[in-house]
C-alpha cells in the first residue's frame, strides 16, 4: 500500500518503521480485531483480523504445549526460523498479532476480575452470601 496508512509504514529513506509495533497493537485493539474461537466451536485459538485500510489478511495465533504463542504470519515464521538456528540469540519470535492477543487477554482478564469484585462487593454490602 502506498502512502501513510496511520498503522505502520516502512520509510526506505529513513530505513525504519514510521510507527512502532505497540502503535499497531493498539490499532488492533481499538478496532476490535482480536477474536477468540472457543474450543467448543472447534477452536481454542485467536483470529487477529486485518485492520481495515491497512491490509486484507487475517492471522491465527495459537498457544503451543509450552504455553508459548505462535502466529502464522510471515514475520513470526521468519523470526521463529532465526530463533531455531540460534536459540540463545535475541531473536525470540514475536509479532504484532501475538502482542494484540496478549493485550486482549490482559484487558479481558482485568474486566472479568472487575466484575467478580463488584459481585462480591455487592453481596457484602447487601449482606447476601453466595
Amino acid at each position: 500500500m502506498n502512502g501513510d496508512n496511520g498503522v505502520q509504514l516502512y520509510s526506505a529513506h529513513a530505513r525504519e518503521l514510521k510507527f512502532t509495533q505497540q502503535h499497531k497493537i493498539r490499532k488492533f485493539i481499538e478496532q476490535d480485531c482480536v477474536q477468540y474461537v472457543p474450543v467448543s466451536e472447534g477452536g481454542g485459538y485467536w483470529i487477529v483480523h486485518h485492520i481495515p485500510g491497512y491490509n486484507s489478511t487475517d492471522y491465527e495465533v495459537r498457544q503451543n504445549r509450552q504455553f508459548e504463542f505462535e502466529c502464522n504470519c510471515q514475520g513470526w515464521v521468519t523470526k521463529h526460523r532465526m530463533y531455531q538456528r540460534e536459540p540463545n540469540g535475541n531473536n525470540n519470535p514475536s509479532c504484532s498479532h501475538v502482542g494484540a492477543v496478549f493485550e486482549w487477554l490482559k484487558r479481558h482478564n482485568i474486566e472479568r476480575k472487575r466484575e467478580t469484585v463488584m459481585i462480591k462487593l455487592t453481596e457484602f454490602c447487601t449482606g447476601a452470601r453466595a
